[in-house]
């Protein structure tokens, strides 16, 4: 199985990702600016400690960047791998075709 990136492609999914990391962020900054309209979890529960939801917002952000890394981390390898197979398949004809 063969999948093609394109270089402009890599770089717009990478810009793509750029801007949803940014509005996730955003995201999780007007929470932690809104606590006390925040206060009811999904579950009914209030919390009852700023510090209690600063931890939840903490690991909610380092979460999102590791994802984000991994994610851009993935696509540039997918790319490297793919400039490195179609260098190599170039070799291969140029080789087949000299001979």
């Amino acid at each position: 199985m063969s999948v093609q990136i394109s270089h402009s492609a890599l770089q717009a999914a990478i810009s793509k990702m750029n801007m949803a990391q940014k509005e996730m962020v955003e995201g999780l900054t007007w929470m932690e600016k809104n606590y006390v309209q925040l206060r009811e979890t999904l579950t009914g529960e209030t919390r009852v400690s700023w510090e209690d939801f600063q931890a939840e917002l903490k690991t909610l952000k380092t979460n999102l960047n590791t994802q984000y890394e991994t994610a851009t981390q993935t696509l540039q390898r997918m790319h490297a791998r793919q400039s490195e197979g179609d260098n190599s398949g170039s070799r291969v004809v140029r080789n087949a075709q000299g001979s």
